[in-house]
């Protein structure tokens, strides 16, 4: 398995960098994701570019880490991604914004509502989790990249599968607002029709009482 590092934070920018997008040696300027030690770019002829600890240290490099912050960040730079059945124009991008004690990985606005992202690099969103979404009727759509191809792809190709790709994207709770209109319609006219039934049942008891009474 390589476990050769591709991401860092870069101390200047703030933001997650690929190792094609740094100079070479200690003027990449980054520091590891996981232990925050700072980050050598090994960037030969030969052998593919990547990340190593300046000093020997023993850590893993945050691969997981590196690709959520990168998920997460590229939406937040963006304004449109793809998700099953359409294309989302949105804006407003919180990164693990709290909702009701929890911290979805992005939350956008959409069409004057949140949208929650939650961004999978090995577990799934656990079952606690995807009833809150529901039972709170919080919109939310899951983004996995636990394809480990995607974890050494260039930026281009990450951000394309971040952003324009469908397959990889499941709803965890997406209920329109056309949903919402025709269950309440529904609701209103069961209410009505149970009132309707119950004056039925009541005209017909007294008239047969008023009968018997007769008698």
């Amino acid at each position: 398995m390589n476990t050769q590092i591709r991401y860092g934070r870069n101390l200047s920018s703030k933001k997650i960098s690929h190792i094609s997008e740094v100079e070479r040696g200690l003027q990449c300027g980054c520091v590891c994701l996981e232990c925050g030690g700072e980050l050598e770019a090994v960037k030969g002829e030969i052998r593919e570019h990547y990340f190593r600890h300046h000093e020997v240290i023993n850590c893993l490099g945050g691969r997981e880490t590196a690709i959520h912050f990168r998920a997460k960040q590229i939406i937040a730079e963006n304004t449109n991604i793809d998700i099953p059945g359409r294309q989302l124009l949105y804006s407003n991008v919180r990164v693990e914004n709290v909702l009701d004690g929890r911290k979805p990985d992005v939350t956008v606005t959409a069409n004057n509502e949140d949208i929650h992202f939650e961004i999978r690099v090995t577990n799934p969103v656990q079952k606690e989790k995807k009833d809150f979404y529901c039972n709170g009727k919080h919109k939310c759509i899951e983004i996995d990249l636990s394809d480990t191809k995607w974890q050494t792809a260039s930026p281009e190709d990450f951000k394309k599968y971040v952003l324009e790709e469908t397959r990889n994207k499941y709803i965890i709770y997406w209920e329109s607002q056309k949903q919402q209109n025709f269950k309440q319609e529904n609701s209103i006219i069961e209410k009505i029709f149970g009132v309707v039934l119950f004056a039925i049942i009541i005209f017909f008891f007294f008239r047969l009482f008023a009968v018997k009474k007769r008698y």
